[in-house]
């Protein structure tokens, strides 16, 4: 599984790639965790506000 934090480095996109990548650990899942801060890049997903969590 791949999960992605979409944001631009602001405190609130640095805060939630911390806390998916504790829960990941919590979990112990089998995630690949992917931080895209390219803002072309978070544009193709067409999301409205940052942070945003792509699972």
């Amino acid at each position: 599984m791949e999960i992605k934090v979409l944001g631009t480095g602001c405190a609130g996109c640095k805060a939630l790639y911390e806390t998916t990548k504790q829960a990941i650990f919590e979990l112990g899942c089998d995630v690949v965790l992917i931080k895209e801060e390219d803002l072309l890049k978070i544009m193709e997903y067409n999301v409205l506000s940052l942070p945003a969590l792509v699972i």
